[in-house]
């Protein structure tokens, strides 16, 4: 699978609120791409949301380092210093936000009480993103900051401006339609994805995301079509594969839901997502000891649920 899936597909699942999922993607990517400083403050967002602070600390941290003029991340880890008791680092990580050009940042240095000199720093940066009127690029990344923000309704007025500045933008539609997704208004996430599918009849990506968009609004069938096209496009799709066999299950074919999650931990050993929902499958058909085989090793990757599984029936792993 190539990195920027991996960085997509963490997206997505920070928007569900499965950042255990959302960081073992962020950190594959890592892997591939380690000077990529956005995706080190998605993955710091996630440790914050976690309660694991200290870490949110590390990846803010090191996106500031690759990009030092990334106001998100000055703006981020404040939050994260604040609730480690971090005050003074907090109130200076805020204030080199604002100097930066960051109105949330002033604006809450205000509602705090703290008063400075706020001006742009000299030969500094005035955004995190330096947007010019014609480049779609930039209103996909700011989109892109939004979102990450849980800001779905902003994300959505920087994507369709970059589909204004280019309406031939596939990738554009693709992200306004999980931000669509992400408002349960899935019927203009598909409108989304059939237009990103229109102009790139090869993007996989977007067949994927209107498989779960049609899977929410319980078409089944014709979600397993679009995994069907994605995996025909592209082989190696672990995401689809797992989602696949998600609308498996709810067809109550469980056969199929193992051969596609056995699919997509062959392609990514790492993938414990699939290995919980495998176990799933499993229990399903009778089979408790495959079941919880799965479940250790799931737990072992550091998946909640399937700790949270094995904890409820008195399982160590």
């Amino acid at each position: 699978m190539e990195a920027r899936e991996y960085f997509n597909r963490g997206i997505a699942w920070g928007r569900e609120g499965n950042h255990d999922r959302a960081i073992a993607d962020f950190t594959r990517y890592i892997e591939i791409d380690p000077g990529f400083a956005e995706v080190y403050s998605f993955r710091g967002f996630s440790w914050f949301e976690k309660g694991d602070y200290d870490r949110a600390i590390s990846d803010y941290t090191r996106a500031i380092e690759i990009n030092p003029g990334f106001v998100w991340a000055y703006f981020s880890r404040g939050f994260a210093y604040e609730r480690r008791g971090l005050h003074d680092k907090a109130i200076a990580d805020w204030s080199r936000a604002a100097q930066l050009g960051s109105k949330q940042a002033k604006e809450h240095l205000l509602s705090i009480g703290h008063r400075g000199d706020y001006a742009s720093a000299k030969g500094g940066y005035t955004s995190t993103i330096d947007i010019t009127p014609r480049d779609a690029e930039a209103y996909i990344k700011r989109g892109l900051a939004c979102f990450d923000k849980g800001d779905h309704d902003k994300a959505i007025v920087h994507y369709t401006r970059a589909i204004e500045i280019d309406p031939r933008r596939a990738e554009a539609y693709s992200y306004r339609g999980l931000a669509w997704a992400a408002k349960d208004d899935y019927d203009r996430a598909i409108e989304d994805y059939n237009k990103a599918i229109e102009i790139n009849p090869r993007f996989a990506w977007a067949y994927n995301n209107r498989g779960v968009a049609l899977v929410e609004q319980g078409e089944c069938a014709k979600a397993i079509e679009d995994y069907n096209k994605a995996i025909e496009l592209d082989p190696r799709y672990v995401g689809a594969y797992n989602n696949r066999g998600l609308a498996w299950v709810r067809k109550g074919d469980s056969d199929k839901a193992i051969a596609d999650y056995t699919r997509a931990i062959e392609l990514d050993p790492r993938d414990a997502y699939a290995y919980y929902h495998r176990g799933i499958a499993y229990e399903k058909k009778g089979h408790h000891d495959k079941a919880i085989i799965d479940w250790i090793k799931a737990a072992q990757l550091g998946y909640n649920d399937a700790q949270e599984k094995l904890r409820y029936i008195g399982h160590k792993w």
